[in-house]
């Protein structure tokens, strides 16, 4: 399993207030981040699934975690495996998952938006266009697309940037 880092969220924008209304509480960034962080999941999520089935508990990709700096991380589930096939490398990726026909490439583009270049984010919409009706790795797309392999990180380098602090027992 890997780690990707979520880019962090734009800073919150009061809505207007009208007369004798109250100024609702700002959220902090770690929250504003974490919101971030769900929203990328859902969206990854219903490529696989645009019209869940009613009763549909689960609509998220992955699960989240949060530094205490507010940084937060999506886990990305799987691994690659590099083969040698007839004298060409090829890598396999065991979180691949189907990408449904239906799916609202567009939105999942858009939600990864500032988070990578504008020809990253039109060549994964392309990649997601291409692979409806087949299979795709969130894996491979990260590792694949520069700005996001330079946020992938192992659990190792987690580790070390205290992610996973030690509990010690009482």
């Amino acid at each position: 399993m890997r780690y990707l880092i979520v880019k962090e969220a734009p800073p919150y924008v009061a809505p207007p207030v009208e007369d004798g209304m109250e100024a609702p509480t700002p959220p902090t960034q770690a929250e504003l981040n974490m919101l971030r962080a769900l929203e990328l999941s859902e969206k990854i999520w219903a490529v696989k699934n645009p019209n869940p089935p009613a009763g549909t508990v689960t609509k998220r990709y992955t699960g989240c975690i949060q530094h205490e700096d507010g940084r937060v991380a999506l886990q990305v589930l799987g691994e690659a495996t590099t083969i040698t096939i007839d004298g060409e490398d090829v890598t396999i990726y065991s979180d691949a998952m189907p990408v449904h026909s239906e799916a609202d490439t567009t939105a999942l583009a858009d939600t990864i938006g500032d988070a990578v270049t504008p020809d990253e984010q039109a060549a994964i919409q392309a990649k997601l266009e291409a692979a409806k009706g087949q299979s795709a790795s969130p894996l491979q797309f990260a590792t694949e697309t520069p700005s996001l392999s330079l946020r992938l990180k192992t659990h190792e380098e987690m580790v070390a940037d205290g992610w996973f602090p030690e509990v010690t027992a009482s």
